[in-house]
């Protein structure tokens, strides 16, 4: 943190067949309006990475 600003790293797993961009733009916003609605600081950043492509599982 350097004065007051924040860059953030978040982990996530998304479904497959989602659009990952989408989401990925969607998570950067709503962790950013989050953060710097709760606190005094300001979010220069928010890197997404997706881990994980979440396959959909057999409902046999």
């Amino acid at each position: 943190m350097i004065n007051d600003t924040v860059t953030l790293d978040i982990n996530i797993n998304v479904e497959y067949g989602l659009n990952i961009a989408e989401i990925s733009k969607e998570v950067q916003a709503s962790v950013k309006n989050e953060i710097e609605s709760m606190t005094d600081l300001t979010v220069s950043a928010v890197n997404v990475n997706v881990i994980n492509i979440i396959l959909e599982k057999d409902n046999q």
